[in-house]
């Protein structure tokens, strides 16, 4: 039986007793009684981050074991201290435990989420009487109205339009937005409309997936609190011209949909159609399947899901190639490649913004890899890392690096999932600490407070 927490329970104020929690794969709670600890374990090191002190209570009917009140065990310990949980992180971990509770939790931390990545990048939403004058907002409303049709050749030349015209050389087929805008008639504002819109889905998203990565909806609020205060969090609600929050967006609904494959699948498709970047992440998305389902009975189900995002990926190659011999539709290379674009990616610069995309986020898949390595698991070690590589590598090939890296974030859930047991590596108070810098290193000239400087 799968063991997921420890709880230190009493029968009685002299009879300490062990119990599991196995959620199983069923996702239903049951108890088990289990072996007291060795003596010489140190109570407070090793089970302080999901350990609790209740009292059970001893059932009425003949034959029958004590049951146990679940709704204490699902609390945290508040009539002992946790280990080496100490200053401001400690005091956020004291309050998340208060108030993230509740059927409304995950709509609370995906909102604090989204106010977050609004106050710390306010985005420019005086620019947005400039809209109309922009080629690539020219181009999505040319999408809109004329659906499968080949963008004018004026609005793709790089020397007219500069550098806008090689993000419209490969939009003709990235077609799951503009169907968006054609469905909803949103014209040359469909991208400033659905963008923040699939943002929030994201959040709500972030916050539900972290969840089940960590098993504790606290450190789910903090991971994606924290996200809020990157410049992934921040992007869906700048973004008014590439739409990659829709994509982020049905990528972690794909992650989402683990008993229905063909919908993982068909999320996955909507994902490839709004930009090739998706595709180029999935391995990342593969490995998740293969951590998140990786019990023996769920063998099956995770198979079905690695068939359905591989057979997703073979049917939008097939797609991409129809549309291209039937409609006449095809995505330029402009910038894509060339010794130019990799050498203006060779400068210092470059180091902060690969920082600043998810900030001090980055230190979660640095301690699975470490994690993995001093386990021996060299294999899913190399595994993560190789995913990882081949979702960044293509960011170097094109001009936009931090919009493409944004899309290696399902590491964030496989390093969760990896990290979860293991609370000398990552707990609430690793993750409450991660946020605070976060939010304290963010430039007040990009905060809403930019109007008062």
């Amino acid at each position: 039986m799968p063991i997921s927490d420890w709880y230190w329970c009493s029968l009685s104020r002299q009879s300490p007793a062990v119990f599991v929690v196995d959620t199983g794969a069923s996702g239903r709670t049951r108890l088990q009684r289990a072996e007291a600890p060795p003596v010489n374990v140190d109570y407070h090191a090793k089970y302080a981050n999901r350990s609790c002190l209740s009292y059970l209570k001893h059932g009425n009917e003949p034959n029958q074991g004590p049951t146990v009140d679940l709704s204490l065990l699902r609390r945290l310990n508040k009539s002992q201290p946790r280990a080496a949980i100490d200053g401001l992180p400690a005091t956020f971990v004291r309050q998340g435990d208060a108030l993230f509770r509740g059927l409304c939790s995950l709509l609370l931390i995906a909102t604090l989420g989204i106010l977050l990545a609004l106050v710390t990048r306010f985005p420019h939403y005086e620019m947005l009487s400039q809209l109309p004058k922009r080629v690539e907002n020219q181009a999505m409303s040319w999408q809109v109205h004329h659906p499968l049709t080949p963008i004018p050749a004026d609005l793709k030349d790089v020397g007219l339009n500069g550098w806008a015209a090689s993000h419209v050389d490969k939009m003709e087929l990235r077609l799951t937005v503009p169907l968006l805008g054609c469905l909803s008639g949103t014209g040359i504002w469909t991208v400033v409309i659905w963008t923040p819109i699939a943002a929030m889905l994201l959040f709500y998203l972030l916050a539900l997936c972290g969840r089940d990565a960590t098993g504790d909806t606290t450190a789910a609020a903090f991971f994606v609190i924290g996200f809020g205060a990157t410049f992934f969090g921040s992007w869906g609600f700048n973004d008014f011209i590439c739409g990659d929050a829709v994509a982020f967006a049905l990528t972690l609904l794909s992650a989402c949909c683990l008993r229905r494959p063909w919908l993982s699948g068909l999320c996955l498709l909507g994902a490839a159609f709004c930009d090739e970047r998706s595709v180029i992440a999935a391995p990342l998305l593969l490995l998740y399947f293969i951590v998140r389902c990786a019990e023996p009975a769920e063998k099956t189900q995770r198979n079905q899901l690695l068939f359905a995002i591989l057979g997703t990926i073979g049917v939008w190659v097939l797609l991409r190639w129809w549309l291209s011999a039937t409609f006449h539709l095809a995505m330029g290379t402009s910038f894509l490649a060339s010794w130019d674009t990799f050498r203006g990616h060779l400068i210092p610069q470059t180091l902060f913004s690969l920082v600043g995309i998810f900030r001090a986020s980055w230190i979660i898949p640095v301690l699975a890899v470490r994690n993995l390595i001093l386990h021996k698991d060299r294999m899913l070690a190399t595994a993560l890392v190789a995913a990882f590589g081949i979702a960044i590598v293509p960011a170097f090939l094109v001009v936009d690096l931090n919009r493409s890296i944004c899309y290696s974030f399902m590491i964030f859930f496989i390093s969760l999932r990896l990290l979860r047991h293991n609370a000398n590596y990552l707990s609430n108070k690793y993750l409450a600490a991660i946020m605070l810098i976060n939010i304290l290193i963010s430039p007040p000239s990009k905060t809403i407070l930019r109007f008062l400087i």
